[in-house]
């Protein structure tokens, strides 16, 4: 049995967990979403019990080539990953995998559902508006300040004279709402919850490496972390969740049936906040910041798998 990778070419934390394999002497294989990738599997034989052990660590497998027609090559790249998405599930559930990360989970990501499941184990939540009513929207920001951002992924359009992209979470003012037709495409909005710090989590399995990230103070920062100020950065410092949210997160990755993720929060007066997960997030900066070392321990877990 071989470790096998799956990931893209950019990404670092891939390239550091790979060090680590390398470094213990541990025989592996990586699949990159930019490369073609040969791919057999066969069910109603001795292949279904065949043992794998993989990281899937960002985008998918690649198992189609391109025509140069467009509309044919979408086609064939639905038609193929709905193959792949049936066979994770069908190694993840298996009993004798071990399959950590994924890529169904991030093609249907969905944050409304996952505030639904952060609730339901326990954790608070922002009160939370989904609507295309102008006159909604105004009922909600006369009870609360308003924040929006994408439902689902960041914006970024090339077109012809003019580029668009995403900035992140925004506040909602009264001018804006104002500004906006009776009747606009359907949005999230949220009640923008005042912050003494935000939490950044990796869970692995049953293990959560936390970091605190003090963006209060910094205008760049303090409606979204993300906005990151690189001249002047937020302090990032070790931080260890009380129990009972420990416990709470780990109930809320159980019900999404996921191993591993990276979570924010919010700390203020009333507790923590969960904001969202991000089932493929970056986790480097955390590691390097809190001296985690989780390259070394996901190559560790993976060679544990290996050996038992």
């Amino acid at each position: 049995m071989v470790i096998n990778i799956i990931s893209e070419e950019s990404d670092k934390s891939t390239d550091n967990i790979l060090r680590w394999l390398v470094y213990y002497n541990q025989p592996f294989q990586r699949f990159n979403v930019e490369q073609y990738t040969t791919f057999t599997y066969l069910l109603g034989n001795g292949d279904r019990n065949s043992t794998k052990n993989i990281l899937h660590r960002r985008a998918k497998l690649r198992t189609h080539l391109y025509t140069g027609f467009n509309v044919l090559d979408n086609y064939i790249k639905e038609e193929t990953n709905m193959l792949i998405k049936a066979w994770e599930k069908i190694v993840r559930s298996d009993g004798i995998s071990n399959y950590m990360g994924g890529f169904n989970e991030e093609d249907q990501h969905d944050k409304l559902f996952d505030l639904f499941i952060a609730e339901s184990v326990g954790l608070k939540i922002p009160k939370t508006l989904i609507t295309n009513s102008k006159k909604e929207l105004i009922d909600f920001a006369e009870k609360h300040k308003v924040i929006t951002k994408a439902i689902n992924k960041p914006i970024r359009l090339d077109l012809e004279n003019i580029s668009i992209s995403d900035r992140g979470t925004l506040i909602v003012d009264k001018q804006s709402i104002n500004e906006l037709n009776e009747d606009f495409s359907l949005s999230i909005f949220q009640e923008y919850v005042e912050k003494e710090f935000e939490i950044r989590a990796l869970v692995y399995e049953k293990k959560i490496f936390a970091m605190a990230i003090f963006s209060q103070k910094d205008s760049s920062t303090k409606t979204d972390f993300r906005n990151y100020n690189n001249e002047t950065p937020n302090r990032c410092v070790p931080f260890k969740l009380p129990k009972r949210i420990e416990g709470k997160i780990l109930k809320f990755f159980k019900l999404k049936k996921i191993n591993m993720g990276s979570i924010d929060l919010i700390f203020n007066e009333n507790g923590f906040y969960f904001l969202e997960n991000n089932p493929q997030g970056q986790y480097e900066w955390l590691s390097e910041n809190c001296n985690y070392y989780v390259d070394r321990y996901i190559a560790e877990q993976l060679i544990k798998f290996q050996d038992e």
